[in-house]
């Protein structure tokens, strides 16, 4: 949770426009181990607030109990028949009345 807090203070008090943009120099050497490091850890820190936010765990232990039950596509198709031609019914009627 601090650490939700932290990286949402990050993203809303400093605006990209707030970082000077410059040239680097010539001179000047990345670092890459460094930035390396500090992708890992926000990947890192950004799937466990993911984790936190959607409640994963809870959500996969919900279907842990669900079965795949087998639905004819006859049915089915017949089934959305029906209320489209009822929507269609409604709509109709909506306008007559109007």
């Amino acid at each position: 949770m601090k650490v939700l807090c932290t990286l949402l203070c990050c993203l809303i008090l400093i605006p990209s426009t707030a970082i000077p943009s410059r040239e680097p120099r010539a001179d000047e050497n990345i670092k890459y181990g460094l930035v390396h490091a500090w992708a890992e850890k926000l990947g890192i820190e950004l799937w466990h607030v993911g984790d936190f936010i959607t409640r994963r765990k809870l959500v996969q232990d919900s279907f842990k109990q669900a079965q795949v039950v087998p639905r004819s596509g006859q049915k089915i198709a017949d089934e959305m028949a029906k209320e489209i031609l009822y929507l269609m019914e409604s709509r109709i009627s909506a306008v007559k009345l109007h």
